[in-house]
């Protein structure tokens, strides 16, 4: 996995205008790190299958992608509610 300036990077992209809000959860909130950690992993994870591109890897890529959605829902989640 990468450094914690990656997934902060990774988050702040997919969530533009919220870079300041991410740094802070990051900084505050253990389950915001966790769940941007998570994102990371998944993302990375679900390149490297792609790269391969084994048919036996179908069920895992979709699978990784379902995860990156889930996790997409529950950082904007926290994002909107104002917690930390």
């Amino acid at each position: 996995m990468g450094t914690s300036g990656d997934y902060l990077n990774i988050v702040s992209r997919l969530f533009p205008g919220h870079g300041e809000r991410v740094r802070h959860l990051a900084d505050h909130d253990e389950q915001f790190q966790g769940l941007c950690e998570d994102y990371e992993f998944a993302l990375e994870t679900l390149a490297a299958l792609e790269r391969q591109n084994l048919p036996q890897d179908d069920e895992r890529l979709c699978e990784y992608r379902a995860l990156l959605n889930e996790l997409e829902r529950d950082l904007a989640l926290v994002l909107g509610s104002g917690g930390a």
